[in-house]
């Protein structure tokens, strides 16, 4: 018994071998946009952060606590 012979078409044989290729490059790329684009927002929320903070004044002087003597609590 034989086995029948089936014919590929040329974009199957073409994408058989260059298939992998570019979905790996596909992935590659898709990585280095999603890191661009987490780096971006987290620096967009940190200058957002901080405007907030000058805008409620929360960046003002340390605010000086008052001395405590140990002498009180020692026996």
């Amino acid at each position: 018994m034989g086995t029948a012979a089936t014919q590929t078409s040329a974009f199957m044989t073409w994408f058989q071998e260059w298939g992998p290729v570019i979905f790996y490059a596909a992935q590659v790329i898709f990585c280095l946009v999603l890191s661009a684009a987490s780096v971006w927002a987290a620096w967009t929320f940190k200058k957002l952060v901080d405007l907030k903070r000058v805008e409620l004044g929360a960046v003002a002087a340390p605010v000086a606590l008052p001395e405590v003597s140990v002498e009180e609590f020692v026996d």
